[in-house]
């Protein structure tokens, strides 16, 4: 395996111009990941009025990997030595009318990867960085053949982050859509994001050491089709 690393900018003293200088590392030791899954699931379903499913997964690798760090000067690679992951997925939607329609969704995920090398200041013994718990709450509304709206209410579980400071608190968002269809090829929706709070930390785009702020928003979508 070859990863390619992009060094800082050099200025080339022939053509007095800016070059961008890369190296190649070779990783000679890496072999396949192999896992061992196990998974069981139930889906139960009722004409288009009700339908349900449910399903558990354990996933386990003892295998010694070593993930590919971007930014090693700042966080230094933790090679794996086991990894295991516990989850539980559960979905319903129920349509009471022709007009409604809920869905409600939520998961359930244990994450655990023990590395080698223990890092100064770090949470525990893991470089996950995800919720445990997820909850989505869906409802459509048709209040009229040319006009329908919807909801969409999000629960996310704190998750921690590789230093202590990181650490992502949980949140509740709330968005909302209302759509005109003036005929069959046209849609124009009006979109608001997160009603319920100004702003919340989400996640990391992984080039800043701080956690990105999901801001409200309001937007306006159209679709045309031909």
């Amino acid at each position: 395996m070859t990863d390619l690393i992009s060094l800082p900018v050099r200025v080339d003293p022939s053509t007095d111009k800016s070059v961008q200088v890369f190296n190649f590392k070779q990783y000679e030791k890496f072999t396949s990941d192999e896992v061992i899954s196990y998974e069981l699931g139930y889906r139960y379903w009722n004409s288009d009025r009700f339908s349900l499913d449910v399903a558990a997964y354990y996933n386990q690798n003892n295998s010694h990997l070593s993930p590919n760090n971007e930014f090693g000067d700042w966080f230094p690679e933790q090679p794996i030595k086991k990894s295991t992951s516990l989850g539980l997925e559960a979905a319903v939607v129920w349509r009471p009318a022709d007009w409604v329609r809920f869905q409600l969704s939520s998961s359930f995920m244990d994450f655990d990867i023990k590395s080698i090398r223990k890092l100064e200041n770090t949470t525990v013994d893991t470089i996950s960085q995800d919720p445990r718990f997820l909850v989505n709450f869906r409802s459509s509304f048709d209040i009229s053949p040319a006009f329908e709206i919807d909801f969409w209410l999000r629960y996310a579980d704190a998750a921690s982050g590789v230093l202590k400071a990181q650490t992502i608190p949980s949140y509740l968002t709330l968005d909302a859509r209302l759509a005109w269809k003036p005929n069959k090829n046209l849609e124009l929706a009006f979109i608001a994001n997160n009603l319920n709070d100004s702003q919340h930390p989400e996640f990391y785009d992984g080039s800043s050491p701080n956690p990105l702020q999901v801001e409200r928003m309001f937007w306006l979508q159209g679709n045309l089709k031909f």
